[in-house]
Formats: structure tokens, sequence, C-alpha cells
């Protein structure tokens, strides 16, 4: 059994409300069944740190962030354009002495592998290319290009240089890279051609559910659900559904979850649900006739996919949201552009159960 250290620019939460959170938890809750994980991860500022054990061999330290945090958030705060700053401010605060640096000294001499789930993190790893302790870059996305997604404005590009410096001075000196999705490793080969890592494909996955019970009785398609944190790229696509969708879909009820959709004053047909708890989310995605992932832009691979699959709904999703996940069109799930998804749900609300096939198709695949 090796130990294992663990560093991300965000805390483990459980029950998970986003697609990473969901990744971090699931990968080293499974990861901890052979090795003892210590996962150190910045978490909220002026409280203690709080240790949380997952599992015998799976234990948290969550670390406060302290005032260089907020030195850098004002300090980056005029370069942003609108998308996340927390970890771009977490990777300037690798220059500066903060608590985070305190655990990682704690834990290092314990550490027999070193994992980074982010770029974010490499200024913590004060032996990084010294030492041959094993590092592992257990990748959720290509942050370079996700961050220049999120921050697209010209302003930004001292943002976009930073998290570049970050994930190819990573990729340079990683023995291994663990990757979501074929695109995100040929982004990482143009980043770093001359890396000389071990590739291995840690695809998102999810927990198998027994024993669905789809809704009996019904003969079209009454119920569409949509899950999506508050990420710019889930944000785009709800307002999509509010804008082009639900007003030419008026006999069929539109449910938001997640922070995706702030509040407002929505046409009838579309329930903004915002952040809901597990057992109110699997009650919505049961009686859901059908999901619908109108992803357009992002990076990694789309977890959420994986929880729709995982309660037999069947999925109507863009190519793009379907990046790295190897479904078939029309048996394990349906793939249109999202300019057509009105056409698509007009074709399919009449094949009923043709379509609940699909969604039963999707979870023997996941």
């Amino acid at each position: 059994m090796k130990r294992i250290l663990v560093l991300s620019f965000f805390p483990a939460f459980t029950p998970p409300s986003n697609g990473g959170e969901s990744r971090l938890y699931n990968f080293y809750m499974a990861l901890s069944r052979f090795h003892h994980i210590t996962l150190l991860s910045s978490s909220h500022a002026n409280k203690p740190e709080e240790v949380v054990l997952h599992g015998s061999n799976f234990v948290e330290r969550r670390i406060p962030k302290d005032e260089h945090f907020f030195e850098q958030w004002n300090r980056l705060l005029p370069f942003s354009s609108g998308g996340d700053l927390s970890g771009p401010c977490i990777t300037a605060c690798g220059t500066r002495a903060t608590l985070l640096h305190d655990a990682y000294l704690e834990e290092y001499s314990h550490a027999d592998i070193i994992i980074h789930d982010s770029p974010f993190t490499i200024g913590y790893d004060l032996f990084f290319s010294l030492d041959s302790k094993l590092r592992v870059y257990n990748s959720h996305n290509c942050e370079t290009n996700l961050y220049e997604q999120l921050h697209s404005d010209q302003k930004s590009k001292p943002i976009w240089d930073a998290i570049r410096d970050a994930e190819t001075k990573l990729l340079l000196g990683c023995d291994v890279l663990a990757y979501c999705s074929e695109s995100n490793l040929e982004d990482f080969e143009k980043l770093a051609p001359n890396a000389n890592y071990r590739v291995i494909s840690a695809s998102n996955g999810m927990s198998p559910i027994a024993n669905i019970s789809r809704p009996k009785g019904r003969k079209t398609i009454e119920s569409v659900i949509f899950i999506g944190s508050g990420h710019p790229p889930n944000e785009e696509a709800a307002r999509f559904i509010v804008t082009h969708i639900a007003p030419n879909l008026p006999l069929i009820t539109f449910h938001i979850l997640g922070n995706c959709l702030p509040k407002g004053s929505y046409p009838k047909n579309i329930k903004r649900h915002g952040f809901v708890e597990d057992d109110k989310k699997k009650v919505l995605l049961v009686n859901a006739d059908l999901a619908i992932n109108p992803m357009m832009s992002g990076s990694g691979s789309n977890v959420k996919v994986f929880d729709l699959f995982s309660h037999a709904v069947p999925v109507l999703s863009s190519a793009f949201g379907m990046r790295g996940i190897h479904a078939a069109g029309k048996r394990h799930c349906l793939v249109s552009p999202v300019s057509e998804f009105v056409a698509v749900i007009e074709t399919w609300k009449d094949q009923y159960d043709e379509l609940q096939e699909i969604g039963l198709n999707g979870k023997n695949l996941a």
C-alpha cells in the first residue's frame, strides 16, 4: 500500500455539487481501496482547518484560504472576463508562504507519490523536479484552453499566461499524465510537445444505481431536465434552453437544476430549481422523460452525462457535450447540433418507448 499525497484547489465536498467535486471524491474514494490517500484542499477562508475522514484510508485536510488569496484576487480582478478566479488566485499564491505550503511540508515526508488534480497547485509542491518521488497530473481538463474560454477578453491575457505556464511546468515535470478525453490529450501534446510522461486514460464514470423505476403510462415527452453548476459553459447552455428551446416547446416542462440559471422571471414551462439535495434530484431525474445537454464550450469530459445515464434517462446532447464519452448516437443517446434540438425533440416525443429504450442502453453502457 502506497501513501499518496493529493493537492486540489477545491475540497471533496459530499454530496458533490458539480462534476469536479464528484470526480475528486469518487476517484480517490475508489483509489483508497488500495492505497492511503491524504488530500490537501484549499477551502473556505476565516475558519480553522477541517479534517474529514472519508474512509479508513482516505483523509482530507481542508486548508483555509489566507490573506494572500484575497490579495491576489484583488490583483487579478481587473484582468477577469467574468469566469472563475479561484484557480488563478491559488496559482498566484504558490509564490507566497501560505497555510497550504505548511500542510504540504507536514505531509511530504510520508508520501510515496504526489498527485496534482490541477496545475494550480504546482507552486505548493516545493520539491517538484528536485526529488525522486513519482508525480502524477490527474487532469480534469486542459486548464489552459478552458481558462481562455472562461476569460475570453484580450485583457485577460495575464490570466491565460499564468495558467499556461503552470500547466506547462506540470506537464514537463510529471511522470504520469491521467487524461479524461482524447481531445484533452491532444491539447496537452501541443502545449508541451517535449514532455516525457506516461499517459493513462482516466475517463469519468458513475456508480451503478439499481432498480430504476421510470414513469409509467406516458406516451409522449412531458418533462425535460438539464443539470449544470454555475460554470460559464453551463450558464451558456441554460440560457440557450430558456431563449431558444423552451419557447418553441410550450407543452413540455423544462426543469433546470443547479446554479447555472440565476433567479429571475422565466416562461411558465421553465422550472428553475437551483441547487437541490440528492434526494430531490433523484426524484426529478426518475420522473424526467428526457435530459438535454446543449453544451457549446468547456473542456474535459462531461461528468453530468454519467449521472444521467445512471438513472436511465434518455440523453439528447450536442456532440461537444459527449466529448470523452464513447456512446453511439440513436443507441445510447441522441446527438444533434444544438440548433436542431427543438426538431429532434418534436421527432422523438411520439416515439416514447423507443426513447426510453435508449435510456436503458445508456445505463448499461455506463
